[in-house]
């Protein structure tokens, strides 16, 4: 069988390598990654040297919320449905956003009803967009309509966490499937340094205006005036000088800026040093689970989060962290001033627990065998033998 996987965006790019190593090594198929020439990232041009990923053509642009970057899309995902008329996949696997996708692959769909249609739904626009009024914009409805009508044409959809499922027409959340985002396969090096005379705290990830800066400096003013709290930043962003200058105005806390850290042995050595990690965002975004919290996770180290959905079952479940809201930061801040080190240690083995229960490669591949696996071996079965 023939493969496309459809990838518009940079960070998807690591699921998107996955579904390949997936469809490569447990489904035998011929796979290849469509994924733009620009980096929406880096807002620059991009080269990868890799047989299995091809570059398709995106103009560039410079503001995300612009008509130059929609255009582009729209013209990256009509781009993308010609190259499959030539390639001929037995199944396409698109990742959604962006919404603009939906229409051309179900136009394909549509003309070829033989090859399977997989909608992967990893965000919802424009339900979080930025703004809470924008969503009332006129025009996002139909922003809304185009990937709502597309699933409704797919052979099967996954959605990134259960939460997304009340967000899709009711016939197509019946049948869809939770398809958690998979961390990366290696064994963290775990050593919990404790230091009975400071509570260390992370934040990783981008420091942008989905955070609340609100909640963070004011649980973190809470702990401090009890106990000394030491604030390890990793990463940067817009938001990154307004959240430094709060920080460094609250008494009895040393703020240290680690700037971006991408090699997983260094995470890993702040992350022992620390005693949770920050997953605190704005009450009005439509988010259910953050990478960094899987990345926290997969450190075994415990979370302080406020996303509902998903994030916050799995803390109740797990006991993996402590969940908060505006109306009870004393409560957590005392909490953690009072926890015992033996208490955090179960916390991290938990949070380790949950990352290989749901979020480790093996988990990613079990939900995927599901429903592939049986589809290869039917497709196996009736399909005509190609010739030449």
């Amino acid at each position: 069988m023939k493969t496309a996987i459809i990838c518009i965006s940079d960070p998807y790019l690591v699921r998107g390598k996955q579904l390949k190593d997936f469809y490569t090594n447990v489904c035998h198929d011929e796979v290849i990654i469509l994924t733009p020439d620009f980096s929406h990232r880096n807002k620059a041009y991009i080269e990868i040297d890799d047989s299995q990923i091809k570059l398709i053509h995106h103009p560039s642009y410079k503001k995300n919320l612009s008509v130059r970057r929609m255009v582009g899309h729209w013209l990256f995902a009509r781009r993308c449905r010609l190259f499959l008329e030539n390639y001929s996949p037995d199944r396409i696997h698109c990742l959604m956003p962006a919404n603009s996708l939906g229409p051309e692959m179900a136009a394909y769909k549509k003309k070829n009803p033989e090859t399977q249609l997989i909608f992967d739904v990893l965000d919802l626009w424009p339900e979080s967009f930025p703004i809470s009024m924008g969503r009332y914009i006129p025009g996002f409805g139909l922003w809304k309509k185009l990937r709502q009508s597309a699933l409704e044409k797919a052979d099967q959809v996954y959605t990134e966490c259960e939460f997304y499922k009340q967000f899709l027409p009711d016939s197509v959340a019946d049948k869809a499937q939770t398809l958690y985002w998979a961390g990366i396969d290696q064994e963290p090096k775990l050593e919990q340094n404790w230091d009975s005379s400071s509570i260390d705290i992370a934040y990783l990830g981008s420091i942008n205006h989905i955070l609340d800066l609100d909640l963070m400096v004011s649980l973190m003013t809470c702990i401090a005036r009890d106990k000394k709290v030491v604030f390890h930043l990793i990463g940067a962003g817009e938001k990154k000088e307004e959240l430094c200058s709060r920080l460094r105005l609250i008494n009895n806390l040393d703020l240290i800026d680690h700037g971006e850290v991408y090699d997983s042995t260094r995470k890993q050595e702040i992350f022992n040093r620390c005693r949770f990690g920050l997953n605190l965002m704005k009450s009005h975004i439509i988010v259910a689970l953050s990478m960094k919290s899987i990345d926290y996770f997969q450190s075994g180290l415990p979370v302080i989060n406020n996303l509902s959905g998903d994030t916050w079952d799995f803390i109740e479940m797990y006991n993996a962290g402590y969940n908060l809201d505006a109306d009870h930061i004393e409560i957590v801040a005392r909490k953690i001033i009072e926890q015992s080190e033996m208490d955090n240690q179960r916390m991290r083995r938990a949070a380790r627990k949950l990352f290989l229960h749901s979020f480790s490669i093996h988990a990613f591949e079990e939900v995927l065998k599901l429903e592939t696996v049986n589809t290869n071996q039917n497709q196996w079965m009736t399909e005509p033998v190609r010739k030449g």
